[in-house]
């Protein structure tokens, strides 16, 4: 009997881990301007990069928390950068840096999420991307 139980949660266990992975994101229509971080302004030639200040030593890092609109902006890259100030500390902070490619004209909003991979969210920020010839 405590075998088909262990084997029932572990079922369990696995497609409750699926199911959690699908997680949907949605396009932001628009943020007041009160709560927005900043306005980008980025051209098609450039590159947009968002930095933002970490901490992955607490087991939080920044996520995108919004879907991004694929035909204005495309996500190249992301990457952890020490701060140069801390370098030798043991769990020094730092910035989680996000690359993106502009690919047409355009208006969205971004959002992202100071988050633990369990979930648990600390504090999110919203950045209003306008990409111009």
């Amino acid at each position: 009997m405590s075998k088909k139980l262990f084997s029932t949660a572990i079922v369990l266990l696995f497609v409750f881990s699926i199911l959690s992975c699908g997680e949907k994101k949605l396009v932001l229509k628009d943020i007041p301007e009160s709560k927005l971080e900043r306005t980008y302004i980025v051209h098609m030639n450039e590159r947009l990069e968002i930095k933002l200040a970490s901490n992955p030593s607490t087991g939080f890092s920044w996520y995108i928390g919004s879907k991004i609109k694929p035909a204005i902006l495309k996500e190249t890259g992301r990457t952890f950068l020490k701060d140069e100030r801390d370098e030798d500390l043991v769990g020094a902070g730092g910035y989680d840096l996000f690359f993106f490619e502009p690919k047409k004209e355009g208006v969205l909003f971004l959002s992202f999420i100071y988050k633990r991979e369990d979930g648990s969210a600390e504090k999110e920020k919203f950045f209003k991307i306008i990409v111009e010839k």
